[in-house]
């Protein structure tokens, strides 16, 4: 999900979202449209996940990879996804 703006010929603004599911069962997934594309986090670990908890884990995590890139660049991050 992203959304640009721009201001004559210079970038305005850049708004990018993510998408998570969480608690959607596997039934829920599947429409013919996203079959073995899409999951959740219920589907994967098996058990309910508090949204509340979930969401400090992955802003905290999301912070800890920016420092991250700001102190060694892309180049690190892609060799951590890669791993």
């Amino acid at each position: 999900m992203t959304d640009i703006n721009m201001e004559g010929n210079r970038l305005g603004h850049v708004i990018v979202g993510i998408g998570i599911n969480l608690n959607v069962a596997i039934d829920s997934l599947s429409s013919g449209q996203v079959d073995n594309i899409a999951t959740s986090v219920y589907i994967e670990q098996g058990e309910k996940v508090n949204r509340n908890e979930f969401l400090i884990k992955f802003l905290n995590n999301l912070d800890d990879c920016y420092d991250c890139y700001i102190k060694h660049g892309k180049a690190f991050i892609y060799k951590l996804w890669e791993s």
